[in-house]
């Protein structure tokens, strides 16, 4: 499945409060498109739905990292922090 199908599928189950299965959709997706940060800021978000703060943290300075410009993953930094 290729990462695009793999972030649609993840958004529809964040937005049906599936937020379990959209971290695993998620991290399907990196593990295609490790240089993706719109993805790891996605998987942040539902990370602080599950209250996974230091995964949440992670994935929103990864996103930072490779998008410095990303202001949703500082966003998602300054939700758990």
């Amino acid at each position: 499945m290729a990462s695009s199908d793999l972030e649609k599928k993840a958004k529809e189950a964040f937005i049906d409060d599936h937020f379990e299965l959209a971290v695993d959709l998620y991290s399907q997706a990196i593990a295609l498109s490790p240089s993706n940060a719109e993805l790891f800021a996605d998987r942040a978000q539902a990370n602080i739905k599950l209250q996974n703060f230091t995964e949440a943290v992670a994935d929103a300075n990864k996103a930072i990292e490779l998008d410095p410009s990303m202001a949703k993953a500082y966003l998602r930094k300054g939700q758990v922090l």
